[in-house]
């Protein structure tokens, strides 16, 4: 199968995930909508998954609405497909790892230390999740360095 984009590739695999059907749903898609009447059109996917077909739409031109009822996938749709403008920077980083002055929850702390991480590891999770939940933080920032502390926990 031939796929106008070379991206395709990328696209991130999940479990029950469309992207192997991106190219056939694209192109009989185009036999609807032309291909250059798709820029500003609005590709609404409201089961996202791992958000292939999502990527795929933006990538195509479309304005894509997108959510699911999992966090991740939710989570990717605001960091990924929804923003297109903002970058995460190092003092952004910086900012959820720096010491809260108050007392905070220590949940992987006193759950997870020793069986899954690192008392260090941990500690770092915890002031990340801490400053991730105070709603200081705006969207799309909140969700891009909410999935970077995912895959750095993984």
């Amino acid at each position: 199968m031939s796929h106008k984009f070379p991206f395709f590739r990328a696209l991130p695999a999940y479990l029950g995930g469309k992207r192997r059907l991106c190219g056939v749903i694209f192109a009989l898609l185009a036999q609807v909508v032309e291909r250059e009447r798709w820029r500003g059109m609005t590709f609404i996917d409201p089961f996202m998954g791992g958000g292939s077909m999502s990527l795929y739409g933006k990538a195509c031109g479309f304005r894509v609405l997108c959510n699911d009822v999992a966090l991740r996938s939710a989570a990717i749709g605001r960091a990924l497909i929804a923003n297109s403008a903002v970058r995460l920077t190092q003092v952004d980083v910086a900012a959820v790892l720096r010491e809260p002055s108050e007392v905070y929850p220590r949940l992987a702390e006193e759950e997870f230390y020793p069986r899954v991480f690192s008392r260090e590891h941990a500690q770092v999770i915890d002031r990340a999740l801490y400053w991730l939940h105070t709603g200081q933080i705006p969207e799309p920032r909140r969700s891009l360095l909410a999935l970077l502390l995912t895959k750095w926990i993984l």
